[in-house]
């Protein structure tokens, strides 16, 4: 049904963004202790908590979801002398809430290796078409 339909859509985004960090991590050699999100997608509860499981670090989301446009307006307003320093936009920023991972981490594993085959499955089929 459709629950079943975007809850696959919200983990294959959750799935697709450790793919990301961790091939960043591999090649650019740091650590990642947590995350900050922002835009539309970080109104679902659900899936920052799946994406901070996925991930095993704090997935952190800002009271402003829409921080790009809070960016244009805090880079305007530094332009016109509204604002005087980055320090004035820091003080914008609060957190409206913390995720934090815990999902077991075997159960974790295994979601993200069905992700794996699942993916896998994709190329094949994508490259014999």
């Amino acid at each position: 049904g459709i629950a079943e339909i975007v809850r696959a859509y919200l983990q294959g985004c959750c799935f697709a963004t450790k793919d990301v960090i961790d091939t960043m991590l591999a090649e650019d050699q740091f650590t990642l202790k947590e995350l900050h999100v922002d835009g539309g997608m970080a109104a679902s509860h659900w899936m920052l908590q799946f994406l901070a499981d996925v991930l095993d670090i704090d997935v952190i989301r800002p009271k402003i979801t829409e921080t790009t446009a809070l960016g244009v307006v805090f880079l305007a307003g530094l332009r016109v002398g509204v604002f005087d320093s980055f320090a004035h936009f820091k003080k914008l920023c609060h957190i409206e809430r913390e995720f934090k991972p815990a999902m077991p981490i075997g159960k974790r594993d295994e979601l993200y290796q069905h992700w794996q085959q699942a993916v896998a499955k994709v190329s094949v089929a994508t490259s014999l078409s």
